[in-house]
């Protein structure tokens, strides 16, 4: 190398050195492999020692305590307590406090019960962490701050009106009995100024009461020819006059009254009943009432000489609203 080159070469190199980098580059080039080599194994040596002292850290070890304490106080607060009893039991191990044998057992022993005692009374009075609610318990306290959720609000009153159950009517019937003469040994044959006097009777034939039950009746001679129209030509001479009571459905009961001519028989008229040109009528009617209304019921029934019963004429035991 000439002076030139040597000139240049030193100027390259103070304007490297004036470079911390390019400095840097250029120790490494003009270094031996010797004080590489130890520079690497400084710097790796140095990278284990910062890590062990990282390891080491108090600090670094009691966050992960506080985080680990936590995480194990959610779990079990007596397992957290336990743990940290280990721990320390085993650090007052590891130190060494006592070196012989009798005495280490004994001492460690006496440690470990004073750490058991210390642990047990921390746990006795660090509060408790709270019990998580049940899901039921969750929805009672939802309740409890919105009230107004838990009692919807009331839907408005609907009225049903249900018609009542129809009741069937209730009607009744009034029945007459068949007539027969007060004097049944006056009955046949028939006699001069004999006063003939016939019972008529009505009573309930139905299955409810009969109300204000009430009758009149007539008795007349009768010509055979004018059998169809007796009652017709009668019924206005009754004079039914309005009473109170009751005849009850099934009690057999019947209300009977006695009724007789206006003037007693004549001999022309007892021969004419004998010899079958008149008979023997009554005309009547049963006034009456139940729980569907007011109503009356006829009477017409004849005797003729010689027949076993008296006959049943049309209007007889018929019923009529009133």
């Amino acid at each position: 190398m000439d002076s030139k080159q040597r000139t240049k070469f030193s100027a390259t190199v103070l304007r490297w050195l004036q470079d911390p980098e390019k400095e840097r580059t250029l120790r490494n080039l003009l270094a031996s492999p010797d004080a590489i080599q130890e520079g690497h194994k400084s710097e790796v040596e140095t990278t284990r020692r910062k890590f062990s002292i990282f390891w080491g850290s108090t600090p670094a070890w009691a966050v992960i305590g506080m985080i680990a304490g936590v995480v194990a106080s959610q779990w079990s607060l007596k397992v957290l307590f336990v743990v940290a009893w280990g721990v320390f039991f085993g650090e007052f191990i590891r130190v060494k406090f006592f070196e012989k044998r009798t005495a280490k057992i004994i001492g460690n022993g006496l440690a470990g019960i004073i750490l058991v005692l210390v642990f047990y009374t921390g746990w006795k009075f660090t509060p408790k962490p709270k019990e998580i609610p049940t899901l039921d318990q969750q929805i009672n306290a939802f309740a409890q701050k919105f009230p107004w959720l838990s009692s919807a609000p009331s839907a408005p009153a609907v009225t049903v009106n249900i018609p009542p159950t129809p009741v069937p009517p209730q009607h009744t019937y009034v029945e007459w009995e068949a007539p027969f003469q007060q004097i049944a040994a006056n009955f046949l044959p028939y006699h001069k100024d004999e006063r003939v006097i016939i019972n008529f009777g009505y009573g309930n034939g139905g299955d409810f009461p009969v109300i204000n039950p009430s009758m009149d009746a007539v008795v007349k001679l009768v010509s055979l020819s004018e059998s169809k129209t007796v009652f017709k030509k009668y019924h206005n001479q009754l004079k039914i006059q309005s009473m109170s009571g009751v005849i009850n459905p099934h009690s057999g009961r019947v209300l009977y009254h006695s009724y007789w001519p206006d003037e007693p028989l004549t001999e022309e008229q007892v021969k004419e009943l004998n010899d079958q040109r008149l008979m023997l009528c009554g005309i009547g009617s049963a006034w009456w009432e139940d729980a569907t209304g007011k109503y009356k019921t006829n009477m017409c029934e004849c005797y003729v000489v010689g027949d076993s019963s008296w006959h049943s004429l049309d209007e007889n035991n018929k019923e009529h609203k009133r």
